[in-house]
């Protein structure tokens, strides 16, 4: 609707920014930014020692930030999302500028068919036109997108979480790595493979209730 505004021109540059940025690079940048010059995040970690060490939770499933909830250890619990802001953030920007560009170029795409023009004859504005059908076209190149981006995110956390010093499987592999444990990387590797393959099946799943021609 705005195709070509200064609006669509900033959402098109922050796409592109997206892409352009390497995941490591940005993650440092950010560092630098909210923590060496802001201070407004940590640096690293998962969580602060001395915040952690005096709670008490009761569930212990392994998410922290499942667990400080249920548990209502509410110091814990804001500790944690400040340590999962900044490598979040690195790790969805390069996935943001896909899906952005593949949502706009599919939107744009759909409202050039004619079935978007009868709705306008018919008297529906094209915000109204676009919530009650044009958007629907778009969610099957963008479910798309968002799946194959999966993979993109399973690599991506090999460099975030070194950077970061998270206590996750890419930080656990890059240390197998550099110690050839060769059993390790081998379970690694399968199991990356198989989770990204089960998110592309659900994917396909998907696409029978998003589009019913695919039932035919």
């Amino acid at each position: 609707m705005k195709t070509d505004t200064p609006y669509d021109l900033f959402i098109r540059g922050i796409g592109y920014l997206g892409l352009s940025f390497p995941v490591f690079w940005l993650g440092m940048i950010l560092q630098i930014i909210f923590f060496g010059k802001l201070d407004w995040l940590p640096l690293q970690g998962r969580y602060t020692n001395h915040i952690y060490l005096d709670s008490q939770l009761i569930f212990h499933s392994g998410f922290l930030l499942v667990d400080s909830l249920f548990s209502g250890e509410w110091a814990i619990f804001s500790d944690a999302i400040k340590h999962i802001c900044l490598p979040a953030a690195t790790m969805s920007c390069a996935v943001l500028g896909i899906v952005l560009r593949t949502s706009r170029s599919a939107m744009i795409d759909t409202m050039a068919e004619p079935h978007f023009t009868t709705y306008l004859t018919y008297g529906f504005t094209p915000g109204e036109t676009i919530l009650r059908s044009s958007y629907k076209n778009t969610l099957i190149p963008v479910s798309t997108v968002v799946g194959l981006s999966y993979g993109l995110l399973l690599g991506g956390t090999f460099l975030v979480e070194a950077i970061f010093d998270w206590p996750g499987l890419g930080q656990f592999g890059v240390l197998s790595i550099l110690t050839n444990d060769f059993p390790a990387i081998i379970g690694i590797t399968f199991l990356y493979t198989a989770s990204y393959v089960v998110i592309n099946f659900l994917i396909d799943i998907i696409y029978v209730f998003l589009d019913p021609r695919a039932r035919q």
